[in-house]
């Protein structure tokens, strides 16, 4: 919805939906806005400028497959989420017969890769090979008894 309105803004302005958006990045840092949030680091100008070529390359690409009578848009959206908030998540680790290391979880996977972050930091704490180390996530209260979920990319 904020990047429709920047776009609704840009037109109404008459101005180029990247530069819009360029006026009204933080370039400041650290910076608190009005509802308290602290943004304490990022390069936002930088990334907008990378996205802004693929960005166009897009824009460019569209007018052609109008010109044969495709209907196409191109969109732009900058995004930044809140993420790692509480209250915390539970885990246990217990050592197999056969030698392995089992880390119980209670958060679930949504395909970012968790498993694998999670078996190279109990490795790399316990100084043993990634390898020996199988994750199970949530789900299972026989398992883990308190597990509060994967909200805001937390896990």
């Amino acid at each position: 919805m904020y990047e429709r309105i920047m776009d609704m803004a840009a037109d109404e302005l008459r101005m180029d939906p990247v530069e819009i958006r360029r006026r009204n990045l933080i370039t400041q840092l650290p910076y608190t806005n009005p509802f308290g949030h602290k943004y304490d680091s990022g390069d936002y100008l930088h990334l907008l400028s990378v996205a802004e070529g693929y960005y166009r390359d897009f824009e460019r690409r569209a007018e052609e497959l109008r010109r044969q009578g495709r209907r196409v848009g191109v969109g732009l959206s900058f995004y930044i989420e809140q993420n790692n908030f509480g209250p915390w998540e539970s885990a246990s680790i217990r050592v197999k017969s056969d030698g392995k290391i089992l880390v119980i979880i209670g958060a679930a996977p949504h395909g970012q890769g968790d498993a694998t972050a999670i078996a190279q930091i109990v490795a790399d704490e316990l100084g043993i090979d990634m390898g020996q180390v199988e994750v199970s996530w949530g789900g299972d209260t026989e398992l883990i008894g308190e597990g509060f979920g994967t909200y805001g990319s937390r896990s």
